[in-house]
């Protein structure tokens, strides 16, 4: 697969510029009526990973809301590893991570 540039929009930080590939992408529904309900009634997120050329990792979290006067956050990080990477989110974020990208994520030795 080939690289592309990809911009990364974060609310209330500058975007990340960066060139490399989508390695997974995942997203929860604001409908109780799927399986990958968000919990929250009219409410969901986006979650992308990315592979820079350079060996970073990228995680991008997009929150949305359909409900008015609710505006939609933009969290992006970059990190050595995907799991530095995810660590900079929120409990639930991780978590939800963690459940759709457990094939790019080495388990923990213990």
């Amino acid at each position: 697969m080939e690289s592309k540039t990809f911009v990364v929009r974060r609310s209330d930080e500058r975007s990340l510029k960066f060139k490399g590939k989508i390695l997974a992408h995942a997203k929860t529904s604001p409908n109780r009526a799927y399986s990958n309900y968000s919990g929250a009634d009219g409410v969901w997120s986006e979650a992308t990973v990315y592979q820079t050329d350079a060996g970073k990792y990228v995680i991008e979290l997009e929150s949305h809301s359909q409900w008015s006067g609710v505006q939609s956050s933009y969290q992006a990080y970059a990190a050595d590893t995907l799991e530095q990477a995810i660590s900079n989110l929120a409990p639930s974020e991780r978590r939800m991570c963690y459940d759709e990208f457990s094939e790019l994520i080495e388990p923990e030795e213990v």
